[in-house]
């Protein structure tokens, strides 16, 4: 269960820091943050896939 936790506090790090980083480059380049759903929703699978991949290291 411990791994399983953090397994999935690192993918959303990983996931929190890239959505920094696009902000900051959407900032540098439109003056702008843009709101977009289909953001939300592609860092949301991409969330999942980490997590598994996280969670079959793990195991290994």
């Amino acid at each position: 269960m411990q791994n399983r936790f953090i397994a999935l506090m690192n993918s959303m790090a990983i996931v929190w820091g890239i959505t920094k980083i696009w902000q900051f480059l959407e900032l540098l380049f439109y003056r702008e943050i843009q709101a977009r759903k289909v953001d939300d929703i592609i860092a949301a699978i991409f969330l999942v896939i980490l997590y598994i991949y996280e969670r079959r290291l793990q195991e290994e």
